[in-house]
């Protein structure tokens, strides 16, 4: 958040449009203030809840790529079918053999 955790700035901006905006002013301010807020709150969970989902997402593709590698399904059919990078591939069946314990 733009201003998160600096109390003492809040408070003075608040305070500068206060000096310039006449009592029914300075409601609807805060009202409109109070609805930005939530506004960023809703749009910051629907981000929150996007990223989580392309996480997922690619944590089960992860899961199954080593699931083919582990059935003896190619690198070059894994990554067609997962779409994963070769890059990403390659550290997984690194991963795989620190796990296993075997040269490959």
């Amino acid at each position: 958040a733009f201003l998160a955790g600096r109390e003492n700035e809040k408070r003075g901006i608040i305070e500068k449009i206060g000096k310039h905006l006449g009592e029914q002013e300075e409601g609807n301010a805060m009202t409109v203030a109070s609805a930005l807020k939530r506004e960023g709150r809703i749009e910051g969970r629907q981000e929150g809840e996007k990223l989580g989902m392309q996480k997922g997402k690619k944590e089960g593709l992860e899961t199954a790529a080593v699931g083919m590698l582990n059935k003896g399904i190619t690198t070059k059919d894994v990554i067609e079918i997962t779409h994963l990078s070769p890059k990403r591939i390659a550290q997984l069946k690194a991963e795989l053999k620190r796990q296993t314990g075997s040269s490959g």
